[in-house]
């Protein structure tokens, strides 16, 4: 672990906190290319996993399809720490979450709309009771993140220090 981890990392926990109150992450594949593929996600765990939705169809789906093995990183900012007279002294004030895991789809349509209801619970929770057509649900594609390895780390301002948003 990094020395900054060691001092300022997240407990499990925390982390969990963290995932339950951000409403969008940036989900890391790996492309047919070898580069990279990021793209946001809205998400929501549910115990140890981690489910987001999206199309039938895609790169991010190619992707998965191909490799199963996804990185998802949750961040919450608070704002910059004025920590002197200089323009170099601010830092970001913030939580942030590197979970690694391995995908899969949900073939399951009664857990597919579980998880569905679960993410707009979360991301739109005045719409969290209104009724789902199954074949909506149906054709939506719903991922399961199973969490081999989960890190996070924050910033948080001295208490004498100004923070501006």
């Amino acid at each position: 672990m990094q020395p900054n981890m060691e001092k300022y990392h997240l407990s499990d926990d925390e982390i969990y906190a963290l995932l339950d109150r951000v409403k969008e992450g940036v989900l890391g594949t790996v492309g047919k290319d070898g580069y990279p593929y990021c793209i946001p996600v809205n998400f929501v765990r549910i115990g140890n996993k981690v489910y987001f939705h999206g199309r039938k169809q895609g790169e991010k789906n190619d992707n998965m399809k191909a490799c199963d093995r996804v990185c998802l990183t949750a961040m919450e900012t608070g704002g910059f720490e004025i920590t002197g007279p200089d323009g170099c002294n601010t830092t970001t004030v913030y939580e942030s979450a590197v979970i690694r895991g391995k995908v899969r789809v949900i073939e399951d349509l009664d857990k597919k709309i579980a998880v569905l209801r679960a993410i707009i619970a979360k991301t739109v929770p005045d719409r969290a009771g209104f009724p789902m057509k199954e074949k909506m649900a149906a054709a939506a594609e719903v991922f399961e993140i199973s969490i081999d390895s989960m890190t996070g780390k924050y910033h948080r301002p001295m208490p004498d220090h100004k923070v501006m948003q």
